[in-house]
């Protein structure tokens, strides 16, 4: 009865769905690893398939996770597909519903091939994600600025942030600098405006990258 509730309601969630956006199929979970019982911390690798929308059509992706988890609670909340909510009740943990989200806002190298190849990362679908990166550029910008009267690394990149806010061509300058710096494996953490910036796109914006 439960497995029937689970299909109809990602049914009515699809329907809905957006131009980009991915719905993991719960029901089709699978473990790739047999380690379950063994001590934390682990990682534990399992697949999912996922219904992804393009302006072609509907492709169903296979998409392999690799998750570390610490705990049992990390087994419930953490080990499961991509937009899958899990409530907490007095037993334990139940499911909750399934939600799309946007194809390039994932760890899934199944699922981020697709979409850099289907998929803009300008796609309506895109819209709150972008909503959700200005707002932080504003209350990180402004935070930075505080912490720059007493450090200048602060203050410029807190004005640097701010100003991206409504300039998308110095945002995706920044970008393009993020990118090269994680191909060559020199993202640093240091005290200076560049990496300020960088490691909060790395965290914020990271699903802007086609890597």
């Amino acid at each position: 009865m439960k497995i029937i509730f689970v299909l109809i309601m990602s049914t009515t969630v699809f329907a809905s769905m957006l131009e980009g956006e991915c719905l993991a199929k719960p029901e089709s979970k699978r473990y790739l690893s047999n380690n379950l019982s063994e001590p934390y911390p682990k990682t534990i690798s399992f697949h999912c398939v996922y219904e992804c929308l393009s302006d072609t059509g509907v492709e169903l992706i296979k998409g392999t996770s690799h998750i570390k988890s610490f705990s049992m609670q990390d087994d419930a909340r953490k080990i499961v597909c991509q937009g899958v909510q899990v409530k907490k009740v007095p037993w334990g943990f139940e499911y909750d519903g399934v939600r799309p989200f946007f194809s390039h806002q994932t760890l899934i190298k199944e699922i981020k091939s697709w979409a850099n190849d289907n998929v803009s990362i300008n796609a309506k679908s895109s819209a709150k994600l972008r909503a959700q990166l200005r707002e932080n550029m504003l209350i990180v910008g402004k935070s930075y600025i505080q912490a720059g009267l007493h450090s200048k690394p602060f203050q410029r990149a807190g004005e640097i942030l701010l100003q991206m806010v409504s300039d998308e061509s110095l945002l995706q300058e920044y970008i393009l600098l993020l990118r090269e710096r994680l191909l060559a494996g020199e993202l640093k953490n240091e005290l200076s405006n560049e990496s300020l910036i960088l490691n909060f796109l790395n965290v914020n914006a990271r699903w802007m990258l086609s890597i």
